[in-house]
């Protein structure tokens, strides 16, 4: 909302709950560690999308609305992240301002022979 009142765009949020509205569209979001359902509501043939999300990791949930707003017709113009993580599989060029490396580290507190 505050990226909307800065620039004087609308705003349209993807929800993961069915609101039921006319021309409803459902994304379907697989990511690597889960499966769901999101849905699109009052995108049109021939809009001009801007995509602004915080964290891209995988990719599976941005493909599924990336899918989802083309097969409804809108023209996709950019896509944005403020952290990515890992090395997403993305359908589309993207900007993100913040790249993070996820490691695991372990330490072993007790050595028995």
């Amino acid at each position: 909302t505050a990226l909307s009142l800065m620039t004087d765009i609308p705003v349209n949020i993807i929800r993961k709950r069915k609101y039921g509205l006319p021309g409803e569209c459902d994304v379907c979001q697989v990511t690597g560690y889960s499966k769901g359902e999101m849905y699109i509501n009052g995108v049109c043939k021939g809009d001009r999308i801007v995509i602004v999300d915080d964290v891209i990791s995988t990719g599976g949930t941005m493909n599924g609305i990336i899918e989802s707003l083309q097969s409804i017709g809108a023209e996709i113009v950019d896509i944005g992240f403020v952290i990515k993580k890992g090395s997403p599989s993305l359908k589309l060029p993207y900007s993100y301002l913040v790249s993070i490396e996820v490691t695991d580290r372990v330490r072993i507190i007790d050595q028995s022979s």
